[in-house]
């Protein structure tokens, strides 16, 4: 959607328009989906962090300033629904299961001979990573936002990504060898 109907569409919403509101929503869903699906491990629990994320933003929407797209917004308010989630569970990495989405997409690539055994080990190894790592992996990776947007969306300068992704690739490297 382009910036300037994405604004037009939030100054509906925000006055109460219904179908300026759903038609946002229904732009944000599938991207949304596909980081909760990756942070979840399973469809089911990433339908409930979308709906979570999405009832959060309907409340939220007044107080978006358009600073950032609203897509960066969503994002964030999901990155700390699935973070609560796991606080509440007691969890400082994600379960065994984390990250099967990615490891089936570069599995299936084929980056390795054993697809299932690849994914396996990426995930161990992705798992393993300090959260400023995996989510700058992720960012560009899996959702294939280019560098200035996952700058915007960590709230970070744009060589701190660059940075953060040469070390998470060299520390999965060092992980993926080790194993």
């Amino acid at each position: 959607m382009a910036n300037h109907e994405e604004t037009g569409l939030l100054r509906r919403a925000k006055r109460g328009d219904r179908s300026a509101l759903e038609e946002l929503l229904r732009d944000l869903e599938p991207r949304l989906f596909r980081v909760a699906r990756f942070l979840a491990g399973n469809r089911e629990e990433a339908r409930d962090l979308v709906q979570e994320t999405m009832l959060a933003l309907c409340l939220r929407l007044g107080a978006f300033r358009g600073e950032a797209k609203l897509y960066t917004y969503a994002y964030r308010i999901l990155v700390n629904t699935f973070r609560k989630r796991l606080r509440k569970r007691h969890l400082t990495v994600p379960p065994a299961d984390y990250l099967p989405y990615l490891g089936r997409r570069v599995a299936s690539s084929g980056a390795a001979p054993d697809p299932e055994a690849a994914g396996v080990r990426l995930r161990a190894g992705l798992a393993r990573l300090p959260e400023r790592y995996r989510q700058v992996i992720v960012s560009h990776y899996l959702e294939e936002a280019p560098l200035v947007e996952i700058a915007r969306r960590l709230g970070i300068p744009e060589g701190t990504v660059k940075s953060r992704l040469y070390k998470a690739r060299r520390l999965l490297a060092d992980r993926l060898r080790k194993e």
